[in-house]
């Protein structure tokens, strides 16, 4: 019984052996499983624990304590250093990571993938204002549509793309609108045995969940659902010389107002965001304010500008919302323009005859767009997608081609293991950013761009999606700035906040004062605390606690895992005192970082504009201004439809409990030829 006894712990022995496979693990070789004997090397291995946990359920503050305290046990370790660069990375401290990092580096510690990480960082930090203009393309697919067994589509014409990088595209001769997802035709929207008569463009309206659908041969607009049902047939009921006569493309501007190249009456017709016909300017001919066949507009939304591709006058006329003449771009390079595509960094993308070339507002210079190998024939929209993908239709040959930039076709993709959250064990949810050499995040990724290695097993089962479907809880965070110079102002934040209130129920809103630190409240059901704070004279200070305030309402959301934006009322009136604690750069990385949109209403001319409108660019927030303060449904519908760059992939680790183990997990992602990959550590839960 006794040797019984020895053999069977020994086979015990073995079996766990067996459970817990040896990886060599990347930063120095450290394995934090390994036995460790010194006081030093045991305070510091339980700092660098409580380190992970933290890190994992987001609580970077605490989490930064625990690494400091890890180094200052063992200042050579290494897994502390690397987490506690990444722990003030997710904090917004920036320099402060990157100094974690390089010290890093001067330990000696050359692995690939934290340098390769480190480089990206400096150069995305570097260049992230930067303009980016793929000037060479290749493609990599093409879709006809007379091929197609079934949502065929004959002519295709018109373009537009969503926040979701979904592509809506108008078959001209088909009589039918499709709904485009990675290159593929996913399903049509338009009914079986419905015409939309010759549909010729399409657009979204920026302020609701409306498509609009220009048809060439019954005159009218389509206003159509996202998944479409014809809601209204604009201009059937207009009159006399308002009635359409061959509409073309159309566009909408942040008011909800529709913009349509009426090609028949070579005039442009603006239509408000009840359908009514409000008014129209130009008509044919060569001169000033003169059309000849126009075929294309596009609204330009920072300068409040339509441009029009005035194809047989053989150049683009600039316009205010108004109608009113501003300039004309002209150039031997465009011949017959026609479809038109801002891009929103700078760069219109203009289909001409033959070829597709880009105006750069900036240098008021026009370059030539390669696409390799490929030629066009009679070309006639074009758009770019989220990952830069440039798309151009060719009605003449039933084609949609799908081209991508040459210089990004053998680059590594940036990925960022950000978190692994473990609360549901051994369910293991990843979080994952994904974006290439720019800093732009890639999107339309699957299960099958993903490989997962959690130690040496291969995860075979893995489910992934965008992390905007996990939306079960949106919050906002309103914060007032109650600096003594918004004090004029408190009608109008009032009218605002009572405006957003009313907007959507669903939303949690939570408000912030910049005067007083510790008033963080829920409004729920009732504003009127908020209201008669902001009414009342005492609330306003001469010195307030911004950056604190603003940290704050940002770190609110990171521990909650759900979706989160804010919304910030100031003039932009900032002294020394705004930013004792926290800098502009902190405030900006912090909610950047953790992917936090900052809508901003500004009122006056205060120093700080400049960096509330980086702010909400770097955020992919919103600047509102001007007119554009009393349109605060825009603001709800942009933060319902944000989505957070992150994608989430979970499986079930096929590992049993033990307790103290620390896994490392990590990943591979592939799309188009390029790679990226990255790691995190955890440590099992306590049970």
């Amino acid at each position: 019984m006794k040797k019984i006894s020895i053999f069977l712990i020994f086979f015990i022995f073995f079996l766990i052996l067996l459970l817990i496979p040896f990886h060599p693990f990347s930063l120095g070789q450290e394995n934090p499983n390994q036995p460790v004997y010194t006081i030093e090397d045991i305070n510091s291995l339980a700092a660098f624990k409580s380190g992970m946990i933290n890190y994992n359920n987001a609580l970077y503050q605490k989490a930064i304590f625990y690494f400091k305290k890890a180094l200052s046990y063992k200042s050579k370790n290494f897994l502390a250093r690397y987490m506690l660069g990444f722990s003030y990375y997710k904090s917004g401290f920036l320099q402060n990571a990157l100094f974690e990092w390089e010290t890093l580096k001067s330990f000696g510690f050359n692995d690939n993938l934290f340098l390769n990480m480190l480089e990206s960082i400096y150069f995305q930090e570097g260049n992230f204002l930067g303009k980016i203009l793929a000037k060479k393309f290749t493609v990599y697919q093409q879709m006809h549509g007379i091929t197609l067994s079934k949502s065929f589509f004959l002519w295709p014409l018109g373009m537009d793309i969503d926040y979701k990088n979904r592509i809506f595209l108008t078959g001209h001769r088909s009589n039918n609108v499709l709904l485009v997802r990675n290159g593929k035709i996913d399903k049509s929207l338009t009914p079986f045995g419905v015409s939309l008569g010759y549909p010729f463009d399409i657009a979204f309206d920026k302020r609701s969940d409306f498509i609009y659908v220009s048809d060439y041969k019954n005159n009218i607009i389509y206003k159509l659902t996202y998944d479409g049902k014809i809601l209204k047939k604009i201009g059937k009921d207009f009159k006399n010389e308002q009635k359409l006569n061959g509409p073309a493309g159309i566009c909408t501007d942040l008011s909800g107002n529709i913009y349509v190249v009426d090609q028949g009456n070579n005039r442009i017709v603006k239509i408000n965001n009840n359908d009514q016909f409000v008014f129209s300017f130009g008509k044919i001919g060569k001169e000033i304010s003169e059309f000849y066949k126009p075929v294309d507009i596009v609204y330009i939304p920072e300068k409040r500008q339509l441009i029009i591709s005035n194809s047989y006058n053989n150049r683009l006329d600039i316009f205010d919302q108004w109608g009113n003449y501003i300039d004309s771009i002209e150039s031997p390079e465009i011949i017959e323009p026609r479809g038109l595509f801002y891009s929103g960094n700078d760069y219109l993308y203009i289909v001409t005859k033959e070829k597709i070339v880009a105006y750069d507002f900036i240098t008021e210079s026009i370059q030539t767009i390669s696409l390799g190998s490929s030629e066009l024939y009679e070309p006639y929209f074009c758009l770019l997608d989220k990952n830069n993908n440039l798309i151009v239709t060719e009605p003449y040959r039933q084609r949609v081609n799908f081209f991508i930039p040459q210089d990004e076709l053998y680059l590594n993709l940036d990925v960022k293991l950000e978190r692994l959250d473990i609360r549901n064990y051994p369910l293991i949810i990843a979080y994952i950013s994904v974006k290439d050499q720019f800093g732009r995040t890639v999107y339309g990724l699957s299960d099958e761009n993903f490989t997962f290695n959690e130690n040496e097993s291969t995860i075979k089962r893995l489910n992934s999606d965008y992390s905007y479907l996990i939306n079960d809880y949106p919050m906002i965070n309103l914060i007032v700035d109650t600096k003594n110079s918004m004090y004029n102002y408190r009608d109008k934040v009032n009218e605002i906040i009572e405006k957003i209130f009313s907007i959507d129920k669903s939303i949690g809103y939570s408000y912030f004062l910049t005067s007083n630190y510790e008033q963080v409240k829920s409004i729920k059901n009732d504003i009127l605390k908020l209201k008669e704070a902001i009414s009342s004279k005492s609330t306003y200070k001469e010195s307030t606690y911004f950056d604190q305030v603003f940290y704050s309402a940002i770190s609110s959301f990171t521990q909650k895992f759900v979706k989160g934006g804010i919304i910030l009322f100031t003039d932009g009136e900032f002294t020394n005192s705004s930013f004792s604690i926290h800098s502009q750069n902190d405030i900006i990385n912090y909610a950047k970082n953790n992917y936090i949109p900052v809508y901003i209403f500004y009122f006056g001319s205060g120093n700080g504009k400049t960096f509330l409108k980086e702010l909400a660019v770097k955020t992919n927030g919103y600047f509102f201004e001007n007119e554009e303060l009393f349109y605060p449904d825009l603001a709800i519908k942009l933060f319902k439809n944000y989505q957070s760059p992150l994608y989430i992939v979970y499986y079930k680790t096929p590992y049993p409990y033990i307790p103290d183990f620390y896994r490392q997990v990590f990943i591979t992602v592939q799309y188009n030829g390029r790679v990226g990959k990255n790691w995190l550590g955890y440590y099992m839960p306590e049970e």
